[in-house]
C-alpha cells in the first residue's frame, strides 16, 4: 500500500480513478544507516521501535537523499539515535565520509575513509625513511614491499602483481593504483601490519545511461569529499550508494531531476494498526528549500507526516508518510 508503506494480502481490488492515480504516493521509504553488531539484532530492533514511538518529540534529521529513499537519523534532546546505539555496542554505522583515491569504473572505486587521514599521515611519515630500507632480496608475485612511484618519486606500500624479465609491476594498495617500478624495498614488519588504508567499493545500481555513468566517474575523479552508504556491509567489493553534499550522485549526474530535503518532527500522537504496525503523526518543516546542484527544486506539498514501522522486520527501516494539506 504505497501511501502507508506496508504490504498486505487482499481479496478485493478496484480501479483507481484517474484524479487519484496522478497523485504521488504520500509515503517515503527511509533507512537509518546502522547495522546490528553480532547477536544484537533483536535487542537493537526492540530498542529502535520503542524509542521511535515514545510519547515525546523526536526530530528526524535527513542525512542524505537517495534516488527513491531518504537516509535519516532521529534526535531527542540533542541525542542521536545512531550514536546512542553505537555507544551501547548494539550497532555500527553504515554511513561514512571519504575520498576517492583511484577509480577505474563504477565497480572499481578505491575510497579512503575520512576518519583514517591521520593514519595516512602517520604512514607517510614512516615511509620518509624508506630510502634506508634494504632492497627486497626475493622478488615474487604476492610479496608485500615498499616501492617508489616514479610520478612523484615517493615510496608507498605495495604488493607485487607481476614479474617479467626485469619489469616489476606493483599495486599500491593504500591508494588502489598500479604501476611499473624499478625501486623495490623490504618493508619493516610494523608497516606491513597496518591494515590497508583504502577500501574497494562498487557503486550499487549504476544508471543504465553510459553518459550518466561517465559523468559520475568524472565527478568521482576530483579531490572532493563524498559520503558513502554501505548497502551490504559484508560484500566485496563493498556495495555502496555515493552521495555528494547529501545528494545521491546518480541524481546529481542526471540532468533535469528535482532535488529537495525536508525535516520532520514527530508529535506525541501514536496510532496502532493491528499487532505489527505503529504510526506516529509528525509536523512537517521545510529544512533546506534548494540545492545549487539541482536543476529545479520543488516544495514538498505536505504539512503533516506519519512515521510507519512494521515488526518483525529489518531494524532501522522506517517509512515516512506525508499527508496532504
Amino acid at each position: 500500500m504505497m501511501d502507508y508503506g506496508d504490504v498486505q494480502a487482499v481479496t478485493e481490488t478496484k480501479a483507481l480513478p484517474q484524479e487519484f492515480a496522478s497523485i504521488p504516493p504520500f509515503a517515503t521509504f527511509c533507512t537509518i544507516p546502522m547495522a546490528a553488531t553480532p547477536d544484537k539484532y533483536a535487542e537493537l530492533q526492540d530498542e529502535v521501535e520503542a524509542e521511535l514511538f515514545v510519547e515525546g518529540k523526536l526530530t528526524m534529521r535527513i542525512i542524505a537523499v537517495a534516488n527513491n529513499y531518504l537516509v535519516v537519523d532521529f534526535t531527542s534532546e540533542q541525542s542521536s539515535l545512531i550514536q546512542n546505539k553505537i555507544t551501547k555496542g548494539l550497532a555500527t554505522s553504515t554511513f561514512f565520509e571519504g575520498y576517492v583515491t583511484n577509480i577505474t569504473s563504477l565497480e572499481g572505486v578505491y575510497v579512503l575513509n575520512a576518519l583514517w587521514t591521520d593514519k595516512v599521515e602517520a604512514m607517510s611519515t614512516s615511509l620518509e625513511r624508506a630510502e634506508s630500507f634494504p632492497p627486497l632480496k626475493k622478488l615474487q608475485v604476492g610479496a608485500r614491499c615498499v616501492a617508489k612511484f616514479e610520478a612523484d618519486r615517493v615510496f608507498y606500500r605495495a604488493q607485487i602483481t607481476s614479474l617479467k624479465d626485469s619489469t616489476v609491476k606493483v599495486h599500491f594498495y593504500d591508494y588502489g593504483n598500479s604501476a611499473l617500478v624499478t625501486d623495490v624495498r623490504q618493508a619493516p614488519d610494523e608497516l606491513l601490519q597496518v591494515h590497508q588504508l583504502s577500501q574497494l567499493v562498487k557503486v550499487l545500481n549504476p544508471p543504465p545511461s553510459k553518459e550518466v555513468c561517465d559523468r559520475m566517474i568524472m565527478m568521482l575523479s576530483d579531490d572532493s569529499k563524498f559520503e558513502f552508504l554501505k548497502v551490504n556491509p559484508d560484500s566485496f567489493p563493498l556495495d555502496v550508494v555515493v552521495f555528494k553534499n547529501g545528494f545521491d550522485l546518480r541524481k546529481l549526474a542526471t540532468p533535469g531531476l528535482n532535488i529537495t530535503t525536508v525535516e520532520y518532527s514527530p508529535l506525541p500522537v501514536i496510532k496502532k494498526f493491528g499487532m505489527d504496525e505503529k504510526h506516529a503523526v509528525c509536523d512537517h518543516v521545510l529544512k533546506r528549500p534548494h540545492h545549487q546542484e539541482a536543476d529545479e527544486c520543488i516544495n514538498v506539498p505536505a504539512k503533516r507526516a506519519l512515521l510507519h514501522i512494521s515488526s518483525p522486520g529489518t531494524p532501522g527501516k522506517v517509512t515516512v508518510m506525508k499527508e496532504k494539506d
